[in-house]
């Protein structure tokens, strides 16, 4: 009789674990949903990260002053950390490519 009682539970337990994957199962296409939700929600924050990058490089890249050509830095008008406009003159460069000397009067004793 303890044997009969065994399969019993034991039928007792195999069904109740079916009904479990079946309820499982029902529920396979919203958690389908929910993960190609959650894909395209991490697609989209990798766009975003990938913008925000470009955006910061490219800002980086604003932050370097590149002069025209090689010469000596004269009349600097800015100093570290102030903010600048486009177009503002910041510095004067004696080119070292163009030199030239102005003769002056000579004195006669």
């Amino acid at each position: 009789m303890a044997s009969v009682e065994n399969r019993r539970t034991q039928a007792t337990g195999t069904l109740t674990q079916a009904q479990a994957d079946l309820r499982t199962a029902r529920t396979a296409p919203q958690q389908v949903t929910v993960i190609r939700s959650r894909e395209r929600s991490a697609e989209a924050k990798v766009l975003l990260a990938r913008a925000l990058l470009e955006q910061a490089q490219l800002n980086l890249s604003y932050t370097t002053v590149k002069a025209p050509g090689n010469g000596y830095v004269s009349k600097k008008s800015v100093e570290p950390g102030q903010i600048v406009q486009a177009g503002q003159p910041l510095l004067a460069l004696v080119s070292l490519d163009d030199i030239w000397v102005t003769p002056t009067s000579r004195r006669t004793s």
